[in-house]
C-alpha cells in the first residue's frame, strides 16, 4: 500500500501509536515524541526515531487514504512543540502539502492539527 510498506502497519505497536494519537485527538493535545516512547517502554534515541517515523508514515498514508485528516500532526518535538521535518516532507509526498517554507510548515500543522481535533471530537 503507498509509499510505506505493511511491514510496519503489521508491527504489535502500530495499532497502539494509533490509538495514542486518537486519545490525543479527542482530548484536543499533542504529544512529544518521548511520551510516546515512555508509555511504549522504549528508550528515546536513533532506532526509536526511525522506528517510530516509519509507524508515524504509515499512520498518515492510512489517515489521508481514508480521507482523514492527519491525525500524526499531534506527535511532535519536545524542542519546538511542531512536528519534526519528516512529517512535512512525507505529507508532501503523499499529495497533501505543497508549501516550501517553515511558515507554510506552521499553517499547515496548526490548521490540520485544528482539522483532527474536529474529526475526533466526541
Amino acid at each position: 500500500m503507498g509509499l510505506i510498506g505493511d511491514k510496519f502497519r503489521k508491527e504489535p505497536d502500530y495499532p497502539r501509536v494509533y490509538s495514542i494519537l486518537v486519545d490525543r485527538a479527542k482530548n484536543r493535545a499533542t504529544i512529544e515524541y518521548g511520551e510516546i516512547a515512555q508509555i511504549l517502554g522504549r528508550k528515546l534515541g536513533n532506532a526509536f526515531a526511525n522506528w517510530i517515523g516509519n509507524i508515524l508514515c504509515a499512520i498518515t498514508e492510512d489517515e489521508h487514504a481514508s480521507r482523514r485528516p492527519l491525525l500524526t500532526a499531534l506527535a511532535v518535538s519536545k524542542k519546538d512543540g511542531m512536528p519534526n521535518k519528516a512529517f512535512f516532507q512525507f505529507a508532501k509526498d503523499i499529495g497533501a502539502y505543497d508549501g516550501n517554507s517553515k511558515d507554510e510548515d506552521i499553517i499547515f500543522w496548526a490548521k490540520e492539527t485544528i482539522k483532527v481535533f474536529k474529526a475526533w471530537r466526541e
